[in-house]
């Protein structure tokens, strides 16, 4: 009996945050060996991150909805790929400062407020910050390669910072307080925008954008859509929620396979879509 306690106390040791056996290093309810290449954590209460000091072979690190608070075990794990947070009461990104192998990072749901830690992560590729509080952009003005870039319901209202991200095919605002779209013109690797629930009212820049495809629009202040004309690439479009009245410019998206119109535009021109894009499934709603 006594050695069955004894075991069961070991056992539970193991388990420990922070506890290495010889077999590895305890973290998130298990054991894990030093060659370990990748951890995904999700809702246990991990708030300790000390443990993965002694991982340094780590490349990815997913950690939903835990309590970490503090990122600064991480700032050794250089060969860092991939790294979620998403939902961790996190709020300083200064640790990953140095993570120069970094090419995907999602800090969304939050309390980060500032970006300036990643100004210097040059491999990063994808880039999520939706949910937090972070309104300046300017941080990311240096990143080239960024491909991919979250940032739906946050306070961001200026997207010139990103203007010159070449690479850019995926760009979120939707939630946020955008209303000028001037500095997306030049973002010509574009595939998706959504600009869901903003103010935007007017898509010139959006005529630029030749390789788009889907575009989001629901919810938003948009009234006229001939920018959106001559769109060669453009698959979806949502309009649910917008004063559009005249949706008549869409005729001539022959590649367009969704479209969401408001009940603003008249019956009439609906029918009218619907025989000149057969191919296009057409919805009217009001939201």
């Amino acid at each position: 009996m006594r050695r069955l306690s004894l075991l069961a106390l070991l056992v539970a040791a193991l388990l420990l945050p922070g506890v290495a056996s010889a077999g590895g290093v305890a973290f998130c309810a298990r054991v894990f060996p030093p060659s370990t290449t990748s951890i995904e954590c999700r809702e246990p209460a991990v708030s300790d991150l000390a443990p993965l000091r002694a991982l340094p072979r780590l490349e990815a690190l997913l950690l939903v909805n835990n309590a970490v608070t503090d990122l600064s075990p991480l700032a050794s794990l250089t060969r860092l790929e991939w790294l979620t947070v998403t939902g961790n009461p996190v709020a300083d990104l200064g640790p990953l400062a140095e993570l120069e192998r970094l090419e995907y990072l999602n800090v969304g749901a939050t309390d980060v407020r500032d970006l300036s830690p990643l100004a210097g992560l040059s491999a990063l590729e994808t880039l999520y910050a939706y949910g937090t509080k972070v309104a300046e952009l300017g941080p990311l003005a240096g990143l080239g390669r960024l491909r991919t870039l979250g940032l739906a319901g946050t306070p961001v209202a200026d997207l010139s910072p990103v203007a010159g991200l070449g690479a850019l095919e995926v760009l979120d605002v939707s939630g946020t307080a955008v209303v000028d779209l001037g500095p997306v013109a030049g973002l010509r690797a574009l595939t998706l925008l959504n600009l869901t629930q903003t103010a935007v009212v007017d898509l010139g820049p959006v005529a630029a954008l030749k390789k788009l495809e889907r575009l989001y629009c629901s919810n938003s202040q948009v009234v006229e859509l001939a920018p959106l004309a001559y769109l060669p690439s453009l698959i979806y479009l949502g309009l649910l929620g917008t004063p559009v009245r005249d949706a008549g410019a869409l005729a001539k998206l022959t590649r367009l396979e969704t479209l969401y119109l408001p009940i603003g535009v008249p019956i009439a021109q609906v029918e009218e879509l619907r025989r000149a894009l057969p191919r296009t499934t057409i919805r009217v709603s009001p939201k």
